[in-house]
């Protein structure tokens, strides 16, 4: 009998997919790099309170950066930190480099540097470096026009090239079985280090302390989370909910927010604040995947529960009922 041939057109779409994954984790973990865990997490005014102007939404300064940077980042090869660190820094330089033009301002020592940088780092030749240089300057005078930025402000206005449909979540595509999983010896390590996790922060440790056991603790709830999705029959989403995860342990443990929080006692305030202004702020990505963060949430605390971290999920997850349609609107306003 012959082999079943393979259909390059899933093939395709799947490594496009599989790409994208690749490219939002790359830009996260650059977000990520950023973040003092031992600083205040300062909220406010969250994205659901700003103002924007006729055909622009609000982003952060640095979600502004790497929306800007997308045809820099685009030309990244492999997956390799210090690439997109590289390629980034070239964004940058030009972003600043730019400033001063909108005054009739230009340094020719600085743009020669500029293109000299753009040629030996993207491998292009001296007049393709200048073509590139002028097309991304166009680029931050199309997408954030400088006469309507606010002023004194975090935040800065992007224009809406396209309008996207917000879709609601399909829950009928989530239905996880009451039947548990039994937990192995990798998920009692798991809860014990997400306990271990827990005493730090409510003792008030250190960052310097737990810094390394935080991101083993990680890694542990991703790889735990993503087995118990598959073993659930759910290995849809056994790729996007872990990240979604990820990006919220983030939230919760590696900021100093304004009183102790931790996995098992987010008050409603703190889902507020996660999915009106830090999720949003600090995550770039396709508009109508962030419509998975509340479900995965959910289906977390569900697994955190059936390995025996929570007694009940069930309080948890209705503060995330009462957020998720309001977080659906904010993403109406900010994208469509």
């Amino acid at each position: 009998m012959g082999k079943k041939k393979k259909n390059k057109k899933t093939i395709a779409k799947r490594n496009a997919k599989s790409k994208m994954k690749k490219q939002r984790k790359r830009e996260l973990r650059l977000v990520k790099s950023s973040i003092r865990a031992d600083t205040n997490y300062e909220f406010g005014p969250s994205f659901d309170t700003v103002e924007t102007p006729e055909g622009f939404r609000s982003v952060s300064m640095s979600q502004a950066l790497i929306e800007y940077a997308q045809p820099v980042m685009d030309m990244i090869q492999g997956n390799n930190i210090e690439d997109t660190n590289r390629y980034l820094q070239i964004a940058t330089l030009i972003w600043n480099y730019s400033i001063p033009l909108d005054d009739g301002k230009d340094d020719k020592d600085e743009r020669k540097e500029i293109v000299g940088v753009i040629k030996d780092t993207l491998q292009m030749n001296g007049n393709e470096s200048i073509v590139f240089l002028q097309k991304m300057i166009n680029r931050k005078e199309y997408l954030f026009p400088a006469d309507i930025q606010p002023t004194h402000s975090r935040n800065m206005f992007l224009r809406k090239d396209v309008r996207h449909l917000i879709p609601e979540f399909n829950y009928d595509k989530l239905i996880i079985s009451e039947t548990p999983i039994i937990s192995d010896p990798k998920d009692e390590e798991l809860i014990d280090s997400i306990k271990l996790m827990d005493r730090y922060i409510t003792d008030r440790s250190d960052y310097g302390e737990w810094e390394k056991h935080y991101f083993r603790m990680e890694e542990q709830c991703n790889n735990g989370f993503k087995k118990w999705l598959t073993d659930k029959g759910l290995d849809e989403f056994s790729e996007d909910f872990p990240f979604c995860a990820e990006t919220y342990l983030n939230f919760i443990y590696r900021y100093e927010h304004h009183e102790i929080i931790t996995l098992g006692s987010v008050t409603l305030t703190y889902f507020e604040e996660f999915f009106s202004d830090h999720l949003l702020r600090k995550v770039h990505g396709e508009p109508h995947e962030f419509v998975n963060w509340p479900p995965a949430i959910k289906a977390f605390y569900i697994f955190l529960s059936e390995k025996g971290y929570l007694h009940n999920s069930e309080p948890i997850i209705l503060l995330i009922d009462q957020i998720e349609p309001y977080f659906i609107e904010i993403l109406k306003k900010e994208f469509s």
